[in-house]
C-alpha cells in the first residue's frame, strides 16, 4: 500500500535535505557510470546515508529503490512505516503486511511505476539480502537486468561532509568518556562484565544512542583470541586487559582502543605494547592527502618487524556510519597492504595496531584520524601508553 509522508512529521532527519540531495546527485553519477536505471538498496548504512531512515528492526526488510529521475521510494514494513516518516527526507513509502512476501510487494511496485523493464542495480554483495531474495526478483522481473550495483553508493561515502564529520568528533568524545571510565574500573577482582558496564553507562550518559558493537573488554588468556568479548571473568593479577569500543552519535562511530596491565607487565607485553603504539603513531603520521591506504599499512608493518613482529592483518579501516554488527567501513576501504587507494580529505579511519600471543594476552592501541587538507586529525584524544593498574 503506498504511504504518503506529510514532511512536517519529519522530526527526527540527522540531516538537513540539501545535504541529502547533494548525496542522491552523487549516486545517481555512479549510477549511470555504471548503466543502472534503478538502484535497489538493502544495505542498511545506505539506505541511512541516503534517506536518514534509521531503527532498531535491522532484521526486517527494507529495500530502497532509487530510479534515475524522481524522488527514491522505501519498501519497509508497516511496524517501521512512522519511524521511517519520522526519520526520512523522502515522501513516499511502501509498506508491507506481516503475511505478504516483501520481495513481492518490491516486483509489484516496480512495475507499478515502470521500472521493471531496465537494467536494475542490486548489492550482491551485501549481507541484508539473500541469495533467494535475489533468485526471487530476477524470476519475478522476467527481462529486466540485474546488474551488481556494489559499491555505487559506497564510494559516495568515502569522503565525509563537514556536518557528517562534526557527528564523528562529537562521537570521539563520548567514546573517550566511555574509555576513560572502563580504565578507572579495571582492576584485580571485578569481572570483565563490570568495566563493561562502567564504559557503556558512561557513554550512554554522555549521549551515546544505541552502539553498533558492544564495548570489547578481553582479560588474560581470553585477550589472546580475537573478537572475544566480556563474559563474566574475574580480573587477575598479571592480566592484560584489552578494551577497544565506539560510542555512537546520529549512527556515526569514532572506536578507541588501549590496554591496561593489572600490576607490572611482563616484558613481553610491555615490549609489543611498544610496537603497537610505536606502529600506530608511524601511521598517523603516514596520513595524508595523496598518500595511499598501503602507505599507512606499510609505515605501520615497518614498526612491526624493527620490534620482530608481524600482525598478519590490516592496519585499520574506513569509519563513519555504524549500524550492528560493525562499526567498520572495511568495505569501503582497508588499509592493507599494497592497496592503492589515494587519501582524500574527509576521509576518516580507525587506525588500530593490536598483536596477541595466542591464549595468553593480547595489546593493541588505536586512534580515530581524519585526513586534513594539511594532513591529519586525531579525533580522539587519550594518552597513548600501556595502562598499570
Amino acid at each position: 500500500m503506498n504511504e504518503a509522508a506529510d514532511p512536517s512529521t519529519s522530526y527526527e532527519m540527522t540531516f538537513g535535505v540539501e545535504e541529502y540531495r547533494e548525496r542522491l546527485r552523487k549516486v545517481r553519477a555512479g549510477m549511470a557510470e555504471a548503466g543502472v536505471d534503478t538502484l535497489l538498496l538493502n544495505s542498511f548504512a545506505n539506505i541511512f546515508y541516503l534517506i536518514g531512515h534509521q531503527t532498531t528492526g535491522l532484521a526486517n526488510y527494507h529495500c530502497l529503490i532509487v530510479p534515475m529521475e524522481g524522488e527514491p521510494l522505501l519498501v519497509v514494513r508497516r511496524l517501521e512505516l512512522l519511524l521511517a516518516q519520522s526519520c526520512s527526507w523522502i515522501s513516499e513509502f511502501v509498506a508491507w503486511e506481516d503475511h505478504e512476501d516483501p520481495v513481492e510487494v518490491t516486483t509489484r511496485t516496480l512495475s507499478a511505476r515502470g521500472l521493471a523493464a531496465g537494467r536494475l542495480g542490486v548489492e550482491k554483495g551485501s549481507l541484508a539480502v539473500s541469495a533467494r531474495a535475489m533468485e526471487q526478483l530476477q524470476a519475478a522481473l522476467g527481462g529486466a537486468r540485474l546488474v551488481d550495483a556494489t559499491g555505487v553508493v559506497e564510494a559516495c561515502r568515502r569522503i565525509k561532509s563537514p556536518a557528517e564529520i562534526a557527528y564523528i568528533r562529537r562521537t570521539a568524545e563520548i567514546t573517550g568518556a566511555g574509555m576513560r571510565a572502563a580504565l578507572a574500573a579495571v582492576r584485580a577482582g571485578v569481572t570483565e562484565n563490570h568495566v563493561a558496564a562502567a564504559a557503556v553507562s558512561a557513554m550512554y550518559e554522555a549521549g551515546s544512542e544505541f552502539m553498533s558493537r558492544e564495548p570489547t573488554v578481553n582479560s588474560g588468556p581470553r585477550s589472546g583470541i580475537a573478537h572475544t568479548s566480556f563474559k563474566r571473568r574475574v580480573i587477575e593479577p598479571g592480566d592484560t586487559v584489552l578494551l577497544e569500543m565506539s560510542a555512537c552519535y546520529n549512527r556515526y562511530s569514532a572506536p578507541l582502543m588501549r590496554v591496561a596491565s593489572i600490576g607490572e607487565p611482563q616484558a613481553r607485553v610491555r615490549a609489543m605494547s611498544d610496537a603497537c603504539i610505536g606502529g600506530l603513531e608511524a601511521g598517523i603520521a603516514a596520513v595524508r592527502p595523496g598518500a595511499t591506504a598501503g602507505d599507512i599499512e606499510r609505515a605501520v608493518g615497518e614498526v612491526y618487524r624493527a620490534h620482530g613482529l608481524s600482525a598478519g592483518k590490516r592496519a585499520g579501516y574506513s569509519i563513519g556510519i555504524g549500524f550492528p554488527p560493525s562499526w567498520m567501513e572495511a568495505e569501503i576501504i582497508a588499509l592493507k597492504r599494497d592497496d592503492p587507494t589515494v587519501l582524500v580529505p574527509g576521509m576518516v579511519f580507525h587506525i588500530v595496531p593490536a598483536l596477541r600471543e595466542p591464549r595468553q594476552f593480547a595489546v593493541g592501541c588505536s586512534e580515530s584520524v581524519l585526513v586534513t587538507e594539511q594532513g591529519h586529525e586525531v579525533l580522539t584524544a587519550l594518552d597513548r601508553k600501556l595502562f598499570v593498574k
